[in-house]
């Protein structure tokens, strides 16, 4: 991975795995919310508060994880691109800007 390029191999990630994961991915869904208008963090909080349901024997996020990374889809209010958590597992992206590399990168290095 670039992260390991980047830090001769001190840091190594690896996607998550398990029932519902696919290429370290789970969709996390979000029952009768429309996120047009709403702000990032009540999203934020929203799919924080679901995690737990989708990995078993968790009662909280991180479930056991190093980094999550949240991916917003497009409409919540206001023109932020991603931000993320010092010394901290979160960071957050707006749509697409959860699939540029250079995102990902400087967001998990803020964790």
């Amino acid at each position: 991975s670039q992260m390991a390029a980047c830090s001769k191999n001190q840091l190594i990630i690896n996607p998550a795995q398990g029932t519902g994961v696919t290429n370290g991915v789970i969709e996390v869904e979000l029952n009768n919310t429309n996120v047009v208008g709403v702000s990032e963090s009540t999203v934020q909080n929203a799919v924080i508060n679901e995690l737990p349901s989708y990995f078993d024997g968790c009662a909280s996020a991180p479930c056991g994880y190093d980094h999550i990374m949240i991916c917003l889809p497009p409409g919540t209010s206001g023109g932020w691109i991603a931000y993320a958590y010092l010394n901290n597992w979160l960071s957050v992206y707006n749509d697409e800007w959860c699939t540029y590399l250079s995102t990902q990168m400087h967001e998990i290095g803020h964790n």
